[in-house]
């Protein structure tokens, strides 16, 4: 069986291109904030978009930098997943759990059919931003097994292990597996070794008493077990607590219940210049984005607040803003 020694370099420079823009970085003792907006408009009534990314700070008074973390998350693609309702449950959990992860993270995804062996999808991953895109799209395009029986649970523990233990890159990083299943496994699963790993596994319906799963994550180093119930989950937002547990081993919370205020300042005057009309602040979402958003609230003052729950360290939360600048008279210099 060939080693799996592709994983990407986790200590490779990522470029970033801001030509045209003006970026300004604000670091604060857990929060980082980067606003990122045009650098020159037309003095006239025009629409702005800001990007603003908020970032738990890397080193908060106190600690240090997190480990990078290497995680790989076993798909339950077997006939028990043929429900429409159980494969959305699926793809929103991985959406939520990628997006926890920033760049010095890796993840690798394993399927599972009903009774063929595991399969690699990908090595392990640099979670940029485009990997973020690539798996998410992966995950959507999997297709459900047409064989019947429970999924070779054994197989991709198996598969898994082989994916860290043949990594190039390891030193300084958490290695972890994660499991999202939604049959019953068979006991040989829980005969597999599991070493040091850790193991969190996560039972997608409450079908099954999933006693396979529990000892898995209890024999593990550290691991946990979930119940991901369908009837208790309508937003990405209700995620969070179900998969707390999990996140706080991997990650470190620096922010509890992030909100992030917005507003416009209401003076008749821009640094000197007169203000002919008034202008807005309207929150902007990407597909696929607002079920990220917690919360978001605009008041009378055209003052906006925009709840983001829990902020990880070095986790990266964007939201973009449209800004209806008002008119002005002569040209001005202004600071965002």
């Amino acid at each position: 069986m060939p080693k799996y020694s592709d994983d990407e370099n986790p200590n490779r420079e990522a470029g970033e291109s801001s030509i045209g823009s003006e970026v300004k970085v604000i670091h604060g003792e857990k929060i980082d904030v980067r606003i990122n907006h045009k650098k020159e408009v037309p003095r006239m009534k025009t629409e702005l978009n800001v990007s603003v990314e908020l970032t738990g700070s890397a080193q908060p008074r106190g600690s240090n930098r997190r480990l990078g973390v290497d995680i790989v998350v076993i798909l339950d693609l077997s006939s028990s997943m043929s429900c429409s309702e159980r494969r959305r449950y699926l793809q929103t959990s991985m959406e939520f759990l990628i997006r926890k992860l920033c760049p010095i993270d890796r993840m690798s995804i394993v399927k599972l059919t009903s009774t063929s062996g595991a399969e690699r999808l990908c090595p392990l991953r640099l979670i940029t931003e485009d990997a973020q895109g690539d798996i998410e799209n992966m995950v959507k395009s999997l297709q459900v097994s047409t064989e019947s029986g429970p999924a070779n649970l054994a197989a991709g523990l198996k598969e898994a292990l082989k994916v860290l233990n043949d990594r190039a890159y390891f030193q300084g990083r958490k290695p972890a597996v994660m499991v999202l299943s939604s049959s019953e496994a068979t006991y040989d699963a829980a005969r597999v070794p599991l070493r040091d790993v850790p193991v969190h596994a996560f039972a997608i319906g409450s079908d099954y008493t999933h006693h396979v799963l529990k000892e898995i994550a209890r024999k593990s180093n550290g691991g946990t077990f979930s119940v991901l119930d369908l009837k208790e989950t309508e937003s990405m937002s209700d995620l969070s607590p179900m998969f707390s547990e999990c996140l706080a081993k991997l990650l470190t919370v620096v922010v509890q219940d992030l909100m992030l205020s917005l507003s416009l300042l209401k003076e008749n005057s821009a640094n000197g210049a007169e203000v002919v009309d008034e202008g807005e602040i309207e929150l902007v979402t990407k597909k696929g984005d607002a079920k990220y958003h917690h919360q978001a609230e605009s008041d009378e003052t055209g003052s906006m607040t925009v709840s983001l729950g829990n902020l990880y360290r070095q986790e990266t939360r964007k939201v973009l803003v449209k800004l209806t600048l008002p008119t002005v008279k002569e040209e001005v210099d202004a600071t965002c």
